[in-house]
């Protein structure tokens, strides 16, 4: 089981009712249609120390399961490993560091199917990047989902779908 240890992160997102839940660190940030800001809808849930966390495949994984049902509009979700805390969110003030956010959503909101590899590439050197990894040695998993299509890099929540 020691092999399949991991974090475990979900959204479930309808048109005005989304379910989210979460064993262990990492985060999950989403945008509603009415606040157009992101906020954090679990904080990461670590252990006694830096880089301990709770795992799925713990016997107790239960009691360290995080779940909320919201009634909103969500937007926009990006899911993260333990790796891109430090850079997605501020541990100051306790909530998602929006210029963070600002700065990888408009490439998916503008992103046709075609599209879609690039898109990933481009992701995957920008984690890879040096001035990514002199902040994180940890993983960098990021799961980014619109429903805002968007010709200019202004968002405009009012046309989700």
């Amino acid at each position: 089981m020691r092999d399949y240890a991991c974090t475990l992160l979900a959204a479930i997102v309808g048109e005005n009712r989304a379910v989210f839940f979460q064993v262990g660190d990492g985060s999950i940030v989403a945008a509603d249609a009415e606040e157009r800001t992101y906020g954090h809808i679990f904080w990461p849930d670590q252990g006694e120390y830096e880089n301990a966390t709770f795992f799925a495949t713990d016997r107790r994984f239960a009691t360290k399961l995080q779940f909320t049902s919201v009634r909103r509009n969500i937007v926009e979700v990006a899911m993260f490993s333990d790796g891109l805390q430090r850079l997605a969110l501020d541990f100051r003030k306790s909530m998602p560091h929006e210029p963070f956010f600002r700065g990888v959503f408009p490439a998916v909101r503008k992103m046709a199917n075609e599209t879609a590899e690039q898109l990933n590439q481009a992701l995957s050197s920008f984690l890879a990047s040096p001035r990514i990894n002199a902040r994180t040695d940890d993983d960098k998993t990021l799961v980014l989902a619109s429903r805002v299509w968007e010709t200019n890099a202004v968002p405009e929540y009012a046309n989700a779908k």
